[in-house]
């Protein structure tokens, strides 16, 4: 059996005091960590913004109206959930026991992704049944594998991004097939640059991760044409 990771989800009450007590730490975790995270969380907030306040526009010309409107709340169903998982990291980055790797929040932000997936695979799919069963099926078989990483106290690795974009390519897919070239073409230049910026997060100081976000809102102005467009 492999050997569980010496990890916390969660920072002890002496490490939660000493984020209080300890000024020297305080400061130092708000010079590193602290502005690139809310910075992170913030963001989240544009492509959630962009589909509440475009659906109803391209949700009156479209082919498939009820897909637009899923993209829409899809996004703002995970928006507050990635919020509270960089807002914790935020404030408890850097403290004794803490792992932002190995905490709820994370395990609760991917999933929230994984059941995004889902949706937005209905969505540029155009409802297509065996699709959805398809790509459920295999988002499920992700959560399942993070819920089990958490109850195990494992730390999370960069496979789990790897699944992620998997299962983006495959929600994305419809699209190309359907031959909406130019929405495809959208799709996948701003995925691009958003995974530019998360490759260069490190770099950055941890400013990629909010400039990937930000890409987000193109990324997801073409996600939503993509489900409005026609057969």
């Amino acid at each position: 059996m492999a050997s569980r990771c010496e990890c916390r989800s969660w920072p002890s009450s002496k490490a939660s005091k000493s984020i209080i007590t300890n000024r020297h730490l305080h400061k130092s975790n708000l010079g590193r960590t602290f502005w690139p995270e809310v910075f992170s969380a913030l963001t989240m907030l544009l492509p959630a913004l962009h589909g509440y306040f475009r659906a109803p526009d391209i949700a009156a010309s479209a082919a498939f109206p009820q897909g637009v409107w899923a993209l829409a709340y899809a996004a703002i169903f995970h928006c507050p959930i990635s919020m509270a998982y960089h807002l914790s990291n935020a404030v408890y980055d850097g403290a004794p026991g803490y792992d932002v790797l190995c905490t709820p929040f994370r395990t609760a932000d991917l999933i929230a992704i994984h059941l995004c997936c889902v949706a937005f695979g209905w969505a540029e799919s155009h409802g297509h049944l065996e699709y959805t069963i398809f790509i459920t099926i295999i988002n499920i078989g992700c959560i399942v594998s993070l819920l089990h990483t958490l109850i195990c106290e494992r730390r999370g690795g960069r496979h789990e991004n790897y699944l992620v974009a998997f299962c983006v390519f495959l929600y994305t897919l419809p699209v190309l097939v359907r031959s909406d070239y130019c929405n495809y073409a959208g799709i996948a230049g701003s995925w691009f640059l958003a995974c530019v910026f998360q490759s260069l997060n490190p770099k950055m100081g941890g400013w990629g991760h909010g400039l990937f976000h930000v890409m987000l809102v193109p990324y997801f102005h073409f996600l939503m044409h993509g489900a409005a467009a026609s057969r």
